[in-house]
């Protein structure tokens, strides 16, 4: 796979996992309000996160 399609892969995942950040275990949607929209923005901070570590990785094996 490329690395244009790996990341539209990878954005379409961060979107649904971020969509469903509130979700209880039962797959039930949250209640709204100030703290949904908390717990999506460190969702997407911790997945953003790990896809920047990833980049690096793959920065330090061009070598």
């Amino acid at each position: 796979m490329n690395f244009r399609n790996e990341q539209r892969q990878w954005l379409k995942i961060r979107t649904k996992k971020i969509e469903n950040s509130n979700n209880s275990e039962g797959g039930n949607p949250g209640t709204g309000g100030r703290s949904d929209a908390n717990i999506e923005i460190i969702t997407y901070q911790k997945f953003t996160k790990g896809r920047l570590i990833e980049f690096a990785r793959m920065h330090d094996n061009m070598d």
